[in-house]
C-alpha cells in the first residue's frame, strides 16, 4: 500500500517535538497507511468485543441466573475476569517500565561517556573545492591556508583547523596500512583504517591531547617528507611493544617514500558515543588534500554568533563558494545520540501511561467490589470486625494477582533481552538495579491503588451500609 506520509508531516513532527532536540530520524516519519490500518481494525475489534459480550450476557431472556448471582456478588470467585484482566494490565506496565528504565540508564551512560575532545565552543562548518575551480593541490591548500590565516584573526576566535572528516560523521577516506619491512597481518589487510586529512591547528582547536612525539606544522607540506600521526589504539596495535615514533608506516596517499611516524594522539570516538573506539590514521592536508573539507573553530564566545562573520570571510575569498551545514558540536553530539534519545523518551511515555492505567485499573476494581460488598462490609464491621481485618482481607487476596501480573511481565520482560540488547549502551538487559527499582516502584503504587479503596471499605458506616440492601 502506498506510504500516507508527506513532507507536511515530517515538518509537523519536528515543529511538534522541539524537547526531542536533533533527532535526525524524525526526517523519515510518515504515516504509514499498514500501521494505519492494523490501528482502526484492531480499535473496532476491540470495541465491538467490549460492546457485544456485556450485551449478549444481558440481552438473555432467562433473569433467574442473573437474580441468583445478585445474592453473591460479594463472592470473590464471581470475578475472575476482572482479575485476569488487572493481572494483564499490570503485566504490560511491568514490561514497559522495565523498557524505560533500561532506555534511561542506557542513556544515561551514552551522556558520561567523553568523545576524546572538549565539545563546547566549537563552531563547525563545510567546504567544498570543485575540481572544475581548483583542479591541482596547490591551488587547494592555498584556499584553505588563506581562510585559516583569515578565521583565526576575526574577534572571539582562538584557533582554527580542517579536517576531511568531523568526528561523529560517515569517514569520507580509509584505507589499509602495514609497518615497513613487516609482511602484512590478516587483519591488517581486511581492516581498513579511517584516514584524517588535517591542518596543522587541528588538534590544538579540537583540544585532542598529544600522548607521543609532535603535531603537524606548516613546514609538512607536499615538498617535505611524508609524515603521519597515529591514534593511541593504532599505535598499540601496530606497535603494542614498540615506540612508534620515528617508525614508518604505508599510507595510501600521493607523494614518494613511505610515511613517517611524528606523534601520538588521544583517541576520538568519531563514530559516535555508542561506537567502539577504531584505530585512526592522520596525516596533513598540505600533503593529502582533498575537496571537501570542514573548518573547526575554537571559540571564547557562542560558536553561532561568529557564523554570518565565517560566511562573509569565505565569500570574500571566493564569492561562488558556499558554507552549508554550519552548526556547533554540541548540536552534532546532540545529533548523534538522538536516535537514543527518541527511543527513550517514547518507551518512557509509554511506561508511564502504562504505569497509570495499571494504577486506575487495580483501583477501580477494587474500589468496584467494595461498592458491590458494601452491605457485608456492614455486616462485618456491625460483628465487631476490626477495620485492620477489613483492609487485609481486601489486599491479601489482590495482592496475590497484583504479583502475577508483575511475574508475568517480568518473565516477558527476561525473555525480550535479545531484542532490548539491540537498543542499550554498557548496560545488561538484565540489569538487577532496574529490575529492582521497577519492581519496587510498581508496587508501591499498586499498593497505593488497593489500599486507598480498602481503607474507605474499613470505615463503612454499619448503618448506612445495611440500609443499601
Amino acid at each position: 500500500m502506498p506510504n500516507l506520509g508527506t513532507a507536511v508531516h515530517r515538518r509537523a513532527a519536528a515543529a511538534a517535538l522541539p524537547m526531542f532536540g536533533e533527532i535526525s530520524r524524525l526526517v523519515v516519519i510518515a504515516v504509514d497507511s499498514r500501521a494505519l490500518c492494523f490501528t482502526v481494525i484492531t480499535s473496532v475489534l476491540m470495541g465491538l468485543l467490549i460492546s457485544v459480550v456485556p450485551a449478549l450476557q444481558f440481552s438473555h431472556p432467562d433473569l433467574q441466573p442473573h437474580l441468583n448471582k445478585a445474592g453473591q456478588r460479594g463472592s470473590f470467585s464471581s470475578g475472575k475476569t476482572r482479575q485476569v484482566l488487572m493481572s494483564a494490565e499490570v503485566a504490560i506496565a511491568v514490561v514497559l517500565l522495565l523498557a524505560g528504565g533500561l532506555l534511561m540508564r542506557s542513556f544515561v551512560r551514552l551522556l558520561d561517556v567523553k568523545p576524546g575532545f572538549k565539545v563546547e565552543g566549537l563552531l563547525t562548518a563545510r567546504i567544498s573545492l570543485p575540481y572544475t575551480r581548483y583542479p591541482d593541490r596547490g591551488r587547494r591548500v592555498q584556499f584553505l591556508q588563506q581562510v585559516l590565516q583569515r578565521v583565526s584573526t576575526l574577534p572571539g576566535v582562538q584557533s582554527a583547523g580542517t579536517i576531511n572528516r568531523l568526528p561523529m560523521t560517515a569517514s569520507l577516506f580509509d584505507g589499509f596500512l602495514h609497518v615497513e619491512g613487516r609482511p602484512a597481518t590478516e587483519q591488517q589487510k581486511h581492516t581498513p583504517v579511517p584516514i584524517g586529512l588535517v591542518s596543522p591547528g587541528y588538534f590544538t582547536t579540537m583540544e585532542i591531547p598529544l600522548l607521543a612525539g609532535r603535531a603537524f606544522t606548516d613546514s609538512d607540506d607536499s615538498s617535505a617528507p611524508r609524515v603521519v600521526i597515529l591514534s593511541e589504539s593504532l599505535a598499540q596495535w601496530l606497535f603494542p611493544v614498540e615506540n612508534p615514533i620515528g617508525k614508518r608506516v604505508w599510507v595510501p596517499g600521493p607523494g614518494k617514500g613511505t610515511p613517517t611516524v611524528v606523534g601520538v594522539v588521544a583517541d576520538v570516538r568519531s563514530q559516535g558515543l555508542d561506537r567502539e573506539v577504531k584505530p585512526e590514521v592522520y596525516v596533513p592536508y598540505l600533503q593529502n588534500s582533498m575537496d571537501v573539507t570542514t573548518l573547526v573553530i575554537r571559540t571564547r564566545v557562542d560558536p553561532l554568533s561568529l557564523s554570518s562573520a565565517v560566511r562573509s570571510l569565505i565569500q570574500a575569498a571566493d564569492s561562488e563558494l558556499p558554507l552549508y551545514d554550519v552548526s556547533t558540536m554540541e548540536q552534532r553530539l546532540a545529533g548523534s545520540i538522538a536516535p537514543h534519545r527518541l527511543s527513550m523518551l517514547l518507551v518512557g511515555t509509554f511506561a508511564l501511561l502504562g504505569l497509570l492505567l495499571a494504577a486506575m485499573g487495580v483501583y477501580g476494581v477494587i474500589s468496584y467490589l467494595v461498592a458491590q460488598r458494601t452491605h457485608e462490609i456492614g455486616i462485618r464491621v456491625a460483628l465487631g470486625a476490626r477495620s485492620g481485618n477489613i483492609v487485609r482481607m481486601f489486599l491479601l487476596h489482590w495482592l496475590d494477582w497484583i504479583l502475577i501480573g508483575m511475574t508475568a511481565g517480568t518473565s516477558v520482560s527476561l525473555a525480550g533481552t535479545r531484542i532490548m540488547s539491540i537498543l542499550l549502551f554498557e548496560v545488561s538487559p538484565t540489569d538487577p538495579a532496574t529490575f529492582a527499582g521497577c519492581t519496587a516502584l510498581l508496587s508501591a503504587i499498586a499498593l497505593l491503588a488497593c489500599y486507598l479503596p480498602a481503607r474507605r471499605a474499613a470505615h463503612t458506616d454499619p448503618i448506612r451500609a445495611l440500609r443499601c440492601e
